[in-house]
């Protein structure tokens, strides 16, 4: 098994931020630096759909909403690698005036190990601290994507 995670306090609208999260075609203007493109039929992630995306330095990349919970404003992404799974949960968590965004990327399988020696620490732990500060930027009104 591999795991990486990352909270980060957001002073913004909750539901900005939310709106993020849910929405594949804000990816690209929120983190430019980080998704290239994204592919996926829908305005808004919905449970059981697929897509894919291409970040900096890597293939694309497939996925499938398994959830999406407004209530709890969480979205679980997986995406199969051999014998194994790439799970990817979203939290954006009121607090006090803002939000909490929680982000744990779990492998698992015989093959994490190696899939995080290959693609996962470069790809995904090395990026989420730039990820989450871009779209702490957008939420906020300070990213490049405001400008």
């Amino acid at each position: 098994m591999w795991h990486a995670d990352l909270t980060t306090t957001i002073n913004g609208s909750p539901e900005k931020a939310w709106e993020v999260l849910i929405t594949p075609k804000l990816w690209t203007k929120v983190d430019p630096e980080h998704y290239k493109e994204v592919i996926y039929a829908d305005a808004t992630l919905t449970a059981g759909t697929k897509g894919k995306m291409k970040a900096a330095d890597s293939p694309y990349f497939a996925f499938k909403v398994d959830s999406v919970n407004a209530q709890k404003r969480e979205v679980v992404t997986k995406s199969g690698i051999p014998a194994g799974a790439l799970v990817i949960t979203k939290r954006m968590v009121p607090a006090g005036k803002g939000v909490r965004f929680e982000e744990e990327v779990v492998a698992t399988g015989p093959f994490a190990g190696l899939f995080a020696k290959l693609f996962f620490n470069k790809q995904i732990k090395d990026t989420l601290p730039a990820q989450h500060q871009a779209i702490k930027g957008y939420v906020e009104g300070k990213g490049k994507s405001n400008a």
